[in-house]
Order: structure tokens, then sequence, then C-alpha cells
């Protein structure tokens, strides 16, 4: 009952703020990052800042090792625009800080050697999705690719469960390069590509794609047999993001039984988005195209409290 109380309040205010990508900068007096000047925190939509307003964006780079979080940082741009408390597009920032290609936490030169900085605090989730390529099957035995899914479609989710109808997108880009992707190859010569995050069954278990390992066994959507892993690379790039959600929960992709959610729960995030997927079933949403971006910041933050309870 809880988490269909949560995800009623959650679906109200959801369409208010989408997690923003944000970061602390701090400047240094030395070369070494030790005494320490300033700090501010940052985040990539518009914030007041003193006597004005800032903007910045932040690219970054995820690797296979540690939790899935970031591990280099491409490009920060932060933008100011002194007495003005809204960002103007039509007036040219004032002020450019430009920063690239450094490690998260290390001590950076910038201004040709008259500053240091350090970025900490980095929230930069990488979308979790398949690229535009992979494929489903459908109830009528014939295959789509996730770029050709429309809502309503009927999809394979399990050698014993059958089909059930995508209900919504969780993510939907045609033209993004994503370079987070892991290929694993099976003992058929069958391949899977999916982004790092993304959960699979590996071994019984429910784990994301960055730990899974040659030797390892998956789950095979046909036969519900056991698939030996025989290869697997990391940071791989594809073209597209796509994340449809079933009403089931699962999703079979080249033939692979798969969640159609990320690291987070999949029973959490499923419960949470129990009143969207009632809505879609009635020709309505909540949520409306907000999820084919990226999940909204209280639905993200909420699945993570009650991850960690």
């Amino acid at each position: 009952m809880i988490p269909v109380v949560l995800a009623a309040l959650l679906l109200v205010v959801a369409r208010a703020r989408v997690q923003a990508q944000s970061f602390k900068l701090c400047a240094y007096l030395d070369e070494f990052c030790i005494e320490q000047g300033t700090c501010a925190v940052y985040r990539s939509s518009c914030q007041s800042a003193a006597g004005g307003s800032t903007n910045s964006t932040l690219s970054c780079s995820t690797g296979e090792n540690g939790s899935g979080g970031v591990k280099k940082i491409d490009a920060i741009v932060i933008n100011y625009w002194p007495e003005h408390e809204n960002c103007p597009r039509d007036v040219a920032p004032t002020s450019k800080q430009l920063v690239t290609n450094f490690v998260r936490d290390a001590c950076v030169e910038v201004n040709g050697g008259s500053s240091w900085v350090k970025v900490t605090d980095i929230s930069c989730t990488p979308r979790d999705c398949f690229p535009a390529f992979a494929q489903v099957q459908l109830e009528d035995g014939s295959r789509k690719a996730m770029h050709e899914i429309n809502i309503g479609d009927r999809v394979k989710v399990s050698a014993q469960d059958g089909y059930s109808p995508v209900v919504f997108w969780g993510h939907k880009d045609a033209n993004v390069i994503g370079n987070n992707f892991v290929r694993v190859t099976f003992e058929d010569e069958r391949v899977l590509m999916l982004t790092a995050n993304h959960l699979a069954y590996v071994n019984g278990v429910l784990m994301p794609a960055r730990d899974i390992r040659t030797g390892m066994l998956m789950t095979d959507a046909q036969s519900g047999r056991a698939i030996l892993v025989q290869a697997v690379e990391f940071t791989m790039l594809a073209k597209g993001l796509y994340m449809p959600h079933t009403a089931h929960g699962d999703l079979v992709v080249d033939g692979i039984v798969l969640s159609s959610y990320a690291s987070v729960a999949p029973r959490m995030a499923h419960a949470l988005l129990l009143i969207e997927r009632v809505m879609r079933a009635l020709g309505l949403s909540a949520l409306g195209s907000l999820l084919e971006h990226e999940t909204p910041w209280l639905l993200e933050r909420a699945m993570f409290a009650m991850a960690s309870a």
C-alpha cells in the first residue's frame, strides 16, 4: 500500500522537476589542491547565484568498475549572467568557465596555471537502455528493432510468462550515440548489447550488466535454459538509447531474458510506476513524455531511498 500511495504523490509532482546533473567545484590556491579558496555547487539547470544566475553542462563517461558512477568528466561548462535571475537566452553570459578531460577528484590546472580546481559530489547518471538495433519478439512471432516498437505492442518477456504489452518508454532517443554499452557474446555466437547499469538475470540473480563476466550463465528466452557467456566487452559505442517498459516488468531482448529496469531495485521501481501503467492502460498518462528523456528526479530519489532502507 505504501508504494502505491507514494507513487500517487510522486506522479503529481514529478513533472515539476527532472533530475539535474550536478557537481561541486572548488578552486584552490596551489597546484596540489590543498589550500582551498572558494567552492560552489552547480547544476545543469538555471539557478540563482550571487547577483545573478548560472547554468552548467556536464558531460561524463562511465566505466565498468565501481558502482556505475562517473569515471571521467569529458567537459564542464559554467555560464554566468550577472544581474539576471533566469539565465536569459537572448543575453550572452558575461563569463564562461570550461574544464575538460580529467578524472573525478583530480586536481586540475585551469586558466593557464593561474588557478587549480577539483570537482567532487558528482551526480551524472547515465541512461540505461538498449541500442536502436536491439530486437524484441512480438506475439505473432515477428521481430521488431527497438526504434520500431510502439506502445501497446505485446512483446516476449520470458519462456514461462509469454508476452506483455509495452506500456511506456523509459527513454527513447534515436539520435544519441551511447558510449557505455556492454557487448555480451554467447556460446551460440548470439550478441546482446545493453548499457552498463541495466539489470540482467545472471547466474540466477539480477545484476547490472557491468558485472557480467565470461563463464557466467544468462537465460535463453526460447528454452528457458541457461546459456553461457563466452565474451564481454565494455564501454562500447552504439546509436540510440531505448528503454521500453512492459506491464510485466521483464523484457526479452535478442533472445535473452532481462529486466525493464536499471540498477535500482526493479520491484520498487515497478511499484512506484504502478499508477502510470494503469493510466496508460486507460489511454491516459500522469507523466506524459517525461520518462522518454530521463527518470524523474523524485522517482529516482524514492527508488534509491527505498533500496537503501
